[in-house]
């Protein structure tokens, strides 16, 4: 009976940290901005093919399915890497390359500010590259590495300056874990 329970009580465990496991990596890790990267444009053809026939197939599609779409076609293929690796989103993209957090945010920079500026939202909904630290409450997690590998880390922030939407990405944590945003105070 106690082995039933045990069992049973573990499996539940198993499945609400699967189930909300997006809510807890958002209630314990937070994510503070310590620069910016630039935008490494899109410029290999097969990459614009494919955005330019989403942009075609999907010609109403709003700024939530144009990050869902950015988020997935960023992420479809690729793993994650601590070896040297290429971050320029016109190698990884259509090779598949394994990359970096660098990389994946670098990427989904690049696709959505195409896709921003494909629609004509460019001057209105900003796509911005972020470096950060991450914390758990006040403390910053990249004390306890001395790798050069987390020194510090990557995330995307995609908002809106009409009506203030915010959407916060951590796209190498969405690759990973399928975690669709990240906190960002």
């Amino acid at each position: 009976m106690r082995r039933k329970t045990v069992f049973l009580s573990l499996i539940f465990l198993f499945l609400s940290l699967l189930i909300f496991k997006g809510w807890l990596y958002r209630s314990i890790i937070s994510y503070r901005e310590i620069g910016q990267r630039h935008l490494i444009p899109i410029e290999n053809q097969a990459i614009i093919k494919d955005l330019d026939h989403w942009s075609t197939a999907n010609p109403n599609a709003d700024l939530d399915q144009i990050v869902a779409f950015s988020k997935q076609y960023t992420t479809s293929g690729i793993n994650y890497t601590f070896d040297a690796c290429p971050t320029n989103p016109n190698q990884i993209l259509p090779q598949k390359t394994a990359t970096n957090c660098i990389g994946y945010s670098a990427a989904l920079h690049a696709v959505c500010t195409y896709l921003l500026k494909k629609r004509g939202l460019n001057n209105t909904v900003k796509s911005v590259h972020k470096v950060g630290n991450l914390y758990v409450g006040n403390f910053n997690i990249h004390q306890c590495f001395r790798s050069p590998a987390f020194k510090d880390h990557d995330y995307n922030v995609i908002y809106d300056t009409r009506n203030g939407q915010r959407f916060v990405i951590d796209p190498t944590v969405y690759a990973t874990l399928g975690i669709e945003s990240v906190t960002e105070p």
